[in-house]
């Protein structure tokens, strides 16, 4: 059915009618629970993945939730892909159970990783079901500290590479680190960077301004998009008042 749906809408599409990929890659630290955050970012997700539910318009998700805690034998268990390009309508809440801070921050590999995941899935994908639009939404709440198979110079051409080639955006969030500069060195511009501090308030914010950023992209073209990669996140706090 919903391969179908994208058949019948390739030759000609509306921006109700463009397919956008979600791409999400979370911070589940043990800092979010010593922060007692923990529940603040369950519910925060939950709510940003309601409302994008609510938009019309085709859009699928891809979650990555990464820590720090590595087994001793190498296996990773600090990354988990829970879904890759999934309809975001069978997207499922986040709960106690699925979302449980530990470890310390291996941020560039979960950032890795799940860009590389990503791109090798859409290369298999027939032309009929590659996205129009693709944005990708990056949240740690500290330093990286635990990656082992990317470092930051992998990461910066990387997002440079698919920016400038495949026409993706992105988006950084950070806490308790130099979230500006940190953003940059990873070649995400300064327009795209929404700095937050580790607390209820400013956690409920961030899933706010989250998903207008994503509302945003969605309600325009292709070619607007692509026009406006380094300029379309809804950082302030004025901009996500009801």
């Amino acid at each position: 059915m919903y391969r179908n749906k994208l058949n019948k809408i390739m030759s000609k599409k509306t921006v109700e009618q463009e397919l956008t990929d979600i791409i999400v890659i979370l911070d589940r630290s043990s800092s979010i629970e010593s922060y007692g955050l923990t529940k603040k970012n369950i519910e925060g997700f939950n709510s940003f993945l309601k409302e994008q539910k609510e938009e019309t318009g085709l859009a699928r998700m891809t979650l990555a939730l990464f820590d720090g805690n590595w087994y001793d034998n190498g296996d990773n268990n600090a990354y988990e892909l829970r879904y890759n390009m999934v309809d975001i309508q069978n997207v499922q809440d986040l709960d106690a159970e699925t979302y449980i801070p530990k470890g310390m921050t291996a941020l560039y590999d979960g950032i890795g990783i799940t860009l590389q995941n990503y791109k090798n899935k859409l290369e298999k994908l027939p032309i009929n079901e590659k996205p129009d639009k693709v944005v990708v939404l990056i949240m740690t709440d500290g330093e990286e500290n635990a990656s082992k198979e990317f470092n930051k110079k992998m990461i910066a051409e990387m997002i440079e590479k698919h920016e400038k080639e495949d026409l993706w955006g992105f988006v950084f969030m950070g806490a308790n680190i130099d979230t500006m500069g940190e953003s940059q060195s990873m070649n995400i511009s300064v327009a795209n960077t929404i700095p937050y501090t580790s607390n209820v308030a400013d956690t409920q914010k961030l899933y706010k301004k989250l998903s207008k950023s994503v509302t945003k992209v969605r309600g325009i073209s292709k070619e607007t998009f692509g026009a406006t990669l380094n300029n379309f996140a809804v950082t302030k706090d004025k901009d996500i008042e009801d």
